[in-house]
């Protein structure tokens, strides 16, 4: 599927499988079943939704774990809960929480994606979020990428520090703080069907694409995010969130389990 902010496909493979006799010995149960996205726990919108100044997107684990220290206080309260259900060939169904809506403050929205959505699948997710898309005036999301994934003329004068990149809507008119992402660098999955949604509904979107290094290969290994922190510091509706909730700077997020889902979506071919 094409979208003004890359292809919503998955990616290309390097292996091969030659299995044409098994697909017609079994063709029935080679049939994928496609996934059931469905909002529970809603709190809000029974009636009417509230308009909201902004609405944040943290699509990865990166993005998730950093709005999860930087922005949700006790204060903070949790809207709804997005399940994601799939029947297996014997009609049993295995349900996962794909993302957490949360309302930050009386204007701000945070979507956090607590775990990997499929890019097949990524406009299924956006359209229960979508009631409360609609009633945001603007939209922040944040997702992130190895340094290995970038692709530049001057790709060695990077790889030594994590970096932001940003792509925009033609109705976004604030200052973006950072570069914008260069060709033929692109975005995918869930983070472009967002952004070429606001794009369509003409409405005000910048993505922040924020390429990181990891220094240290281990189980407890952390991810520096001090270039999302000093860009969140720049936004004076953090400025007052952070002076009120007395949040500090936050310079790192853990990995733990989320290591080997990095390992296994960077270049590395083992």
């Amino acid at each position: 599927m094409a979208s003004f902010f890359g292809e919503i496909i998955q990616q290309p493979s390097r292996a091969f499988w030659d299995g044409f006799e098994e697909v017609e010995d079994n063709e029935e149960s080679m049939v994928e079943k496609k996934p059931v996205f469905t909002l529970f726990n809603v709190k809000e919108g029974d009636t009417e939704i509230e308009a909201y100044d902004i609405m944040i997107f943290a699509t990865d684990d990166i993005s998730s774990r950093f709005t999860t220290a930087s922005l949700i206080s006790t204060t903070s309260k949790h809207i709804a809960t997005v399940e994601e259900s799939i029947e297996n060939n014997d009609n049993l169904k295995k349900k996962r929480v794909t993302a957490e809506l949360f309302k930050v403050d009386d204007k701000i929205l945070l979507l956090k994606c607590v775990s990997v959505v499929d890019i097949c699948y990524a406009n299924e997710l956006l359209s229960c979020i979508t009631p409360w898309l609609n009633c945001s005036k603007e939209v922040i999301i944040l997702a992130s990428k190895s340094v290995n994934e970038y692709k530049s003329l001057n790709h060695s004068s990077v790889l030594e520090n994590s970096f932001l990149r940003c792509l925009k809507t033609k109705s976004f008119k604030n200052s973006t703080f950072c570069p914008s992402l260069e060709c033929p660098n692109s975005l995918t999955g869930f983070p472009a069907a967002v952004a070429s949604w606001c794009q369509v509904k003409d409405q005000p979107c910048i993505v922040y694409l924020y390429y990181y290094i990891i220094h240290s290969v281990s189980i407890t290994s952390s991810i520096n995010v001090e270039p999302l922190t000093k860009l969140f510091q720049k936004f004076q509706w953090y400025q007052q969130f952070q002076r009120i909730h007395k949040i500090g700077d936050i310079k790192s997020v853990d990995l733990h389990n989320q290591f080997r889902h990095i390992i296994e979506n960077s270049n590395l071919y083992m």
